[in-house]
Formats: structure tokens, C-alpha cells, sequence
């Protein structure tokens, strides 16, 4: 067995290179609107890629995958909007989680995304939510599997002079935006600024366990949610966040 530390490093996917590969996708394909919203989802999501597409073509199971019938709208105290994705099970829990993102500024933002393949794709409500139409009254659909999203992905970084990147690389990218970026966490007490690096554009949004608080009050450990302790990189992995005022 290849040693591991001689394994070749999985890169991190960053904004600015997920930019740059939108613009080799054609848009106007729903293959291809269907892979940019899965990749924003996982991405801002810090989501398993298996999390959102099936393995196979005939390999989708309502009890296990998610459907457009799991996406809902929700509005915090604040009044602001986030996406949630009821996942009926994940390698984490067999019994399933909640996840969700928020609006996003610039060129990678996860609802615009989202919005145009609910447009161009209408997937039935039943069946994967990414899957893709072939044929143009969008009667018919394929599933999304992840050897379709990686040769997509893999084709539009060739045509950028890019190198491709692994998928898991993914939730490393997304994981490294949300540590390494100084934001304001704001909470039902107002704002305030936090001592150390955390969630880039943290909104109001709803810890797993309370209401959404994700700061403390003053005394309390920084960046901490007083209720379930949880960090802002622990919560970012159950819910996504906002970077628009």
C-alpha cells in the first residue's frame, strides 16, 4: 500500500478557481446547470459529494438520497433567508440531518445556482434533486452521479488551463473559506467582533439545538454558541452561512 504521505496532496477547491471554471460551463446545457448548483451546494454547504448526487444511474433510493421534496425556505429572527436540505442519511447519521447555505455575494453564490437549475431542470419532486432534463420538454431526467459531475468539472478545467482538482478537495476548499476569513458573528444581542479566525459572513442562523444564537455573551468563550458549545467551523458543517448583509 502507497504510503500516505507520499500520496499526492488533494487540493483545495477556492472561490477563484470555482469562477474561473463557470466560465468554460455552458449554462444553457441542464447537464451543466445541474453540476454548478450540486458543486455551489457541496461547496457552501461543506458537503460530502455524496451527499447530493447517486453513484450509478439506477442506483437512487428515495429513503437514502435527497429530493426536491427535502428543500425548503427558512427565515430567522433577523429576516433573513437560508436553504434547507432534509438529507435522509449521510455517513455521519443513518437517521439523517438538516443542512443548509445562504445567499452568497459575487459569481459562486449557491441560491442563484440553485434557482436556475430549478428553472432549467424541473426535477420531479420524487427523484434526485439534481437531476438533469434530456429532452426539451423536461419529461425526462438522469440522475447526477459523481463520474458525470467529475468529467464535466474535469473538462471545464482543461478548457481554463486549470489543473482538475479531486472531489474531495471540495470540502477541504470549503472548509479553509470558512476558517481563514476575520467576519463579524452577529447574535440576538447585536454584533460584535471575535478574537479569532472564523465563518466568513456569519448571519443569524439557528445552532442544531437552540435558536440562533452563534456568539456568547460578553465573558463567555469567544465564538462559542452558548448552548450546544459549538464552534463556528462545527456549525458551518450543519449550516451554511451568509456573506450578504
Amino acid at each position: 500500500m502507497l504510503d500516505s504521505s507520499r500520496r499526492k496532496k488533494c487540493e483545495p477547491w477556492t472561490v477563484e478557481h470555482i469562477a474561473k471554471l463557470k466560465q468554460h460551463l455552458d449554462l444553457a446545457d441542464p447537464l451543466h446547470v445541474a453540476v454548478f448548483a450540486c458543486l455551489m451546494t457541496a461547496f457552501y454547504r461543506c458537503a460530502r459529494l455524496g451527499e447530493f448526487m447517486t453513484r450509478t444511474l439506477k442506483s437512487f433510493n428515495p429513503t437514502l438520497h435527497v429530493k426536491p421534496m427535502d428543500v425548503r425556505e427558512e427565515v430567522d429572527q433577523g429576516q433573513r433567508h437560508s436553504v434547507m436540505f432534509h438529507l435522509p442519511r449521510t455517513k455521519a447519521s443513518q437517521a439523517g440531518e438538516d443542512v443548509s447555505w445562504a445567499k452568497q455575494d459575487g459569481e459562486t453564490d449557491p441560491d442563484a445556482a440553485f434557482q436556475a437549475h430549478l428553472d432549467a431542470n424541473e426535477p420531479p419532486q420524487t427523484g434526485p434533486l439534481f437531476a438533469y432534463t434530456t429532452n426539451r420538454m423536461k419529461m425526462r431526467h438522469k440522475p447526477l452521479t459523481k463520474v458525470k459531475f467529475l468529467a464535466v468539472m474535469h473538462l471545464a478545467a482543461i478548457q481554463a488551463g486549470l489543473e482538475p482538482l479531486k472531489g474531495h478537495g471540495i470540502r477541504i476548499g470549503s472548509t479553509l473559506e470558512y476558517l481563514f476569513v476575520w467576519n463579524t458573528i452577529r447574535c440576538h444581542e447585536g454584533e460584535r467582533k471575535v478574537g479569532q479566525r472564523c465563518l466568513p459572513g456569519i448571519s443569524l442562523q439557528a445552532c442544531p439545538n437552540t435558536g440562533p444564537i452563534h456568539a456568547g455573551p460578553v465573558g463567555s468563550a469567544p465564538g462559542l454558541c452558548v448552548h450546544c458549545n459549538a464552534t463556528p467551523l462545527e456549525i458551518a458543517t450543519r449550516h451554511s452561512v451568509s456573506t450578504v448583509s
